[in-house]
């Protein structure tokens, strides 16, 4: 169940101001898009699991720029999924008012080739990055109609390309794009669902220095992605100027994939 920590309180009559609910919002990159669309205008709710004190931080960091403009739920997604994601977008509206903007950043990696699948990391993969996801987009699209919202999916080019050292990953992450155009098809005209498919941003923490050497030479802008340049992408999707946008993968990995 998710469940709040104190941060003060928004009146749900306090203008215009839009609604971000950023999974995963409290380290790497959805750190980076929550801070993103916090410095867009919006006010955001930073879901977390574990990372509880990492999240508190940049709430108070949020606030301290611009009081009662950020708020803190912690839930575990991969755990009785359908209700616990129906509860925090209901908690996150509670909090704010309303929903304008849903990212799926939470995402679970992990290395497994075949052979040492397991059911454990099989249901960590498709849990996190698939079911979560689409049980929050569920619980949202009500919300989001109201106000023409959208949502942001994160996903990664290991969806569109395959790997044999983490096969649980690229399947949960080729069904999330799959989500992603079906959610798009059955939540028009009103809410846009759209994804971000970052190449390398930050490595993954037990990669070794020569594998890094090896995707940097394999990709043709010779460098990896930052934090930012995945968050400017939600931000861009998730604005006007992406209006006539939906159903759509924008791929970020300095053109890695052309050589995957």
């Amino acid at each position: 169940m998710a469940t709040a920590t104190a941060a003060t309180k928004t009146p749900t009559d306090a203008g215009e101001v839009k609604v971000a609910l950023v999974t995963g919002a409290a380290i790497r990159v959805g750190r980076s898009i929550a801070l993103a669309l916090h410095k867009e205008g919006y006010n955001v709710i930073l879901h977390c699991n574990t990372s509880i004190e990492q999240a508190n931080q940049l709430r108070d960091m949020m606030n301290s720029a611009r009081s009662g403009s950020a708020h803190v739920l912690q839930a575990d997604l991969s755990r009785n999924t359908a209700s616990v994601c129906k509860k925090l977008i209901e908690s996150g509206v509670q909090v704010f008012g309303r929903l304008d903007v849903l990212v799926n950043s939470a995402s679970s990696f992990v290395m497994a080739p075949l052979g040492s699948i397991t059911e454990d990391n099989w249901a960590s993969s498709l849990d996190t990055n698939v079911k979560a996801p689409v049980f929050l987009a569920q619980a949202a699209v009500p919300y989001l109609r109201a106000v023409r919202g959208n949502i942001v999916n994160m996903t990664d080019m290991l969806g569109e390309h395959t790997s044999p050292s983490c096969i649980a990953h690229c399947i949960s992450k080729a069904a999330l794009i799959s989500a992603t155009k079906s959610l798009a098809q059955a939540a028009a005209p009103e809410v846009r669902v759209n994804a971000v498919s970052p190449g390398a941003v930050e490595w993954p923490e037990k990669m070794n220095e020569k594998r890094k050497e090896e995707y940097i030479a394999k990709t043709p802008l010779a460098r990896v992605g930052t934090p930012q340049e995945t968050a400017d992408a939600v931000v861009f999707l998730a604005s006007e100027r992406a209006s006539f946008i939906t159903g759509q993968v924008l791929g970020l990995d300095g053109g890695r994939g052309l050589h995957f």
